[in-house]
């Protein structure tokens, strides 16, 4: 309508929303899905020793502890709290120098196919220098998101980081330690998927 020079008159604001790549969601989906389920597997022991107490008749025999039920004099069973699993983060890494809008679409549009797994946790920097978790991203507010001027350096504040595996769409993010795994995405100038994630699909398939 705009290309035959006709006006159109809207009585209400237009709000635009990302356009969601939704081939490199799909291509994106599995991958995120096996770096969720090997932080599951990775775990040594997913329970940690709570304590000890007397054992009432219900309790699974499984959780009986023979040597301190012998020790003791009477039967023991072990209170076990199950470990957290080691989170996966996706962090959209872009400033207003770098900020490619279909990298932003795939951050936001993988939030949306996601939003009810747990573990894995989203952040965007903030115009404020900071990084703002993201996990329940609503249309309105991504619509309205622009990239800051220079992006903070990347913690996740009281989340675990020991551990985790980082998911860095956009620009690289530098090594944080703590045994974290950082894993590279990014969409090139054909629109194609980039980055340590795909190499790693493509080297698998091959």
């Amino acid at each position: 309508m705009l290309s035959k020079g006709r006006r159109v008159v809207v009585p209400a604001d237009v709000t635009v929303y990302p356009s969601v790549p939704a081939a490199l969601v799909r291509q994106l989906l599995p991958m995120l899905s096996a770096l969720r389920a090997r932080q599951r597997a990775g775990l040594v022991d997913p329970y940690s020793l709570q304590g000890y107490r007397q054992y009432i008749p219900g309790d699974p025999l499984g959780v009986v502890d023979w040597r301190v039920s012998a020790r003791v004099g009477h039967t023991m069973i072990r209170e076990l709290t199950p470990e957290p699993t080691p989170f996966v983060h996706v962090v959209f890494n872009a400033n207003a120098q770098t900020f490619n809008e279909q990298e932003w679409a795939l951050f936001f549009g993988l939030q949306q196919a996601t939003r009810n797994w747990t573990n894995v946790w989203y952040w965007w920097p903030t115009q404020a220098g900071t990084w703002a978790h993201a996990h329940e991203v609503s249309t309105q507010i991504a619509a309205a998101y622009q990239a800051p001027a220079a992006a903070a350096v990347w913690t996740p504040g009281e989340t675990p980081l020991r551990d985790a595996t980082i998911v860095a769409i956009g620009a690289p993010l530098a090594t944080s330690g703590q045994g974290t795994q950082i894993v590279q995405a990014a969409v090139g100038p054909d629109g194609r998927l980039t980055g340590s994630m795909i190499q790693r699909k493509e080297q698998q398939s091959s």
